[in-house]
């Protein structure tokens, strides 16, 4: 009779051994010597198994948020929209696309309250750091700061958006969202083209003239590049021409 009733608790006993057991100290010092026991083993990796299955769990509820929040952001309900991007960070705080897309909230409700625009630098930055190779993240955050008026932290930005595109490195190209020619130059001159123009509302007009030269080497006879140029040439010899006059008076 005791070898059935022990046969039938065994498993039983072994079950809560793995799920709830606890070492005592000399099994504790034992573990330092000969290393985790098989059981110990089964156990951690039970334990790690249901930690990945919550991460997964909080990381499709948090894209789960996002995309409502996204429904809402389309449908100008920025509070609403506020409210449940912060829901999925909460729940995956590595969610970039949530960052990005609530700096973009901040940084449209910062055209009636410029104190928005450094929560958006907040989000941008955040999301960065998490894909530090996102150009379209770069991007934005480089024209909050030509919307403070910070136009040599802007043109900073915008280099570092451009120093990822042409940059030679294998990680880095592997990693580019731009599979098509035209795509890629497309992107690249419009940094050229943004840069040159930060470059000139700090008053660093030759640097700029520098960037519209290397957006039409790479796209000759690209409109913009060749009008922008055209105007800023004729705002330098305008002020050369004003600075000529006030020396000789």
């Amino acid at each position: 009779m005791k070898s059935k009733i022990f046969k039938t608790l065994a498993p039983l006993a072994l079950v809560a051994f793995l799920s709830g057991y606890s070492a005592t100290a000399e099994e504790k010092a034992k573990i330092k010597i000969d290393g985790p026991s098989e059981f110990q083993l089964v156990s951690a990796a039970k334990k790690e198994t249901k930690q990945n299955n919550e991460l997964s769990n909080f990381k499709e509820s948090s894209d789960i948020y996002t995309d409502n929040a996204d429904h809402y952001f389309t449908e100008k309900d920025f509070e609403k929209a506020i409210d449940l991007y912060t829901k999925a960070i909460s729940l995956n705080p590595k969610n970039k696309v949530a960052y990005y897309h609530r700096g973009e909230v901040y940084f449209m409700l910062g055209e009636y309250n410029p104190e928005y625009y450094k929560k958006n630098l907040e989000d941008h930055l955040k999301a960065i750091s998490i894909d530090p190779l996102d150009t379209e993240t770069w991007r934005h955050l480089a024209q909050t700061y030509d919307k403070l008026g910070e136009y040599e932290k802007a043109a900073k930005i915008w280099s570092k958006c451009i120093n990822i595109l042409e940059s030679k490195d294998e990680v880095i190209a592997a990693n580019r969202k731009y599979c098509e020619v035209a795509s890629y130059k497309e992107e690249l001159v419009s940094f050229y083209l943004m840069r040159a123009q930060s470059q000139a509302e700090s008053g660093k007009y030759k640097a700029g003239l520098a960037d519209y030269e290397k957006a039409l080497k790479i796209w000759p006879g690209h409109k913009l590049a060749l009008m922008e140029k055209k105007l800023l040439g004729e705002k330098i010899a305008q002020e050369t021409q004003n600075k000529t006059k006030g020396e000789i008076k």
